[in-house]
């Protein structure tokens, strides 16, 4: 008579093993990044002097976004007159309350500007090389 095909578990569990094996070592791991730190731009400043310029702008019917050390976003959807001088003028005033060189980010109906109050308006095309 002959023998049948038999499992033979023994090696179905090396192999197993060994397939385990091979994935938990050539599998790429996330590693925490020691060198980046990451910016706090959640706006818990208690400055007065910022949060008057900021309840002033909403006040005046703006939506402010308070990313303070970095930028702020400020969004209205018709702002009547110049939009490129709406944001440099809020610009220049976050800087003359605060001391800080702030940039800002109005969105309106007209699209979005940049403003700067030292270098003047920013290009949107430019932000690439701004954040490498």
């Amino acid at each position: 008579m002959r023998k049948k095909n038999e499992t033979k578990y023994g090696n179905a569990v090396l192999i197993g093993l060994g397939v385990a094996l091979l994935l938990i070592l050539f599998t790429p791991r996330c590693q925490k990044v020691d060198s980046v730190q990451e910016a706090d731009i959640g706006g818990n400043y208690n400055d007065p002097e910022l949060n008057f310029v900021l309840d002033s702008l909403r006040r005046s019917g703006f939506s402010v976004v308070n990313h303070y050390p970095v930028y702020v976003r400020v969004v209205k959807r018709n702002v009547g007159g110049d939009t490129e001088g709406t944001a440099m003028a809020i610009a220049k005033s976050l800087k003359d309350h605060t001391g800080k060189s702030v940039k800002v980010q109005l969105d309106a109906e007209g699209g979005t500007t940049l403003a700067d109050p030292d270098k003047g308006f920013i290009d949107p095309s430019q932000l690439i090389e701004l954040t490498e």
